[in-house]
């Protein structure tokens, strides 16, 4: 505890707050620290005016700042994932992830995207999304243990009120290794229901619904999808590609 006050010296009135408040109760410390890295990446952050935390198979932080602005942090056994930043350390994470040929040619339309159109996404969708208080947006996910960047997570707006679409692509070097099923379990199973818990609603509505898709020649993701339990609807194509489509129903989902 005499080490951890003696880094409090070090810090500002707005990042002491945060290390505080994480650390009211000094033995969760090994839980904290996850969190506690995200304030401090790229030494930018906003006064915290209030933290929610949930822990169960994962741990998730809401965490909002003085202008209303909602970050979020969830940590698996493996990973830790976080809300998208219009930063240019995020802009070079993307950009190099959505300019991988081979990784986005089973991703949306399957075209790569320069760095100035991965940036627009950012700033206009995903980081605007978080800015406006709303946890259904885009997460970048990272290696617990070496913070490398593994990819990226979606849990965004569907077509419908009360409807979410689920997706994801991740680095090559990091295929293979359950990963992605990891992300999709923490957002399905412990980020939903804590988003319905927190009262969030989803234009307008309760969250009722998870939609996907899945390239017929992509059978990772479909597995994927399968795992965690979403429920295969009918073929139909998407992005000019023949796409298997997937549902769940939360409310049946949370019931079992």
């Amino acid at each position: 505890r005499r080490a951890a006050q003696g880094v409090f010296a070090e810090l500002d009135s707005r990042q002491t707050k945060v290390i505080r408040f994480f650390l009211s109760d000094f033995s969760q410390l090994q839980y904290a620290l996850p969190s506690i890295f995200y304030f401090f990446d790229e030494g930018t952050m906003s006064s915290v005016s209030n933290i929610h935390t949930y822990r169960g198979n994962a741990e998730i932080n809401f965490i909002t700042d003085d202008r209303g602005a909602l970050s979020v942090t969830i940590d698996t056994d493996r990973l830790h994932m976080r809300s998208v930043k219009a930063k240019e350390s995020d802009y070079d994470r993307y950009a190099a992830l959505f300019g991988d040929k081979e990784v986005m040619e089973k991703f949306a339309t399957g075209q790569t995207k320069t760095r100035d159109e991965v940036k627009s996404r950012t700033d206009d969708v995903w980081a605007t999304g978080w800015r406006e208080n709303d946890p259904y947006s885009g997460f970048a996910v990272f290696k617990k243990d070496t913070r490398e960047f593994v990819g990226h997570a979606i849990l965004g707006h569907g077509q419908s009120p009360g409807e979410a679409e689920l997706g994801g692509m991740g680095n090559r070097s990091f295929w293979e290794k359950g990963y992605g099923s990891e992300a999709a379990k923490a957002l399905i199973q412990e980020y939903i229901p804590a988003t319905i818990q927190e009262g969030y609603l989803l234009d307008g509505k309760r969250l009722q619904t998870i939609v996907a898709t899945a390239r017929f020649d992509n059978p990772a993701s479909s597995r994927i999808l399968e795992k965690i339990g979403m429920q295969f609807v009918r073929e139909e194509e998407k992005y000019g590609a023949l796409r298997r489509h997937y549902a769940m129903d939360v409310n049946e989902h949370q019931g079992q």
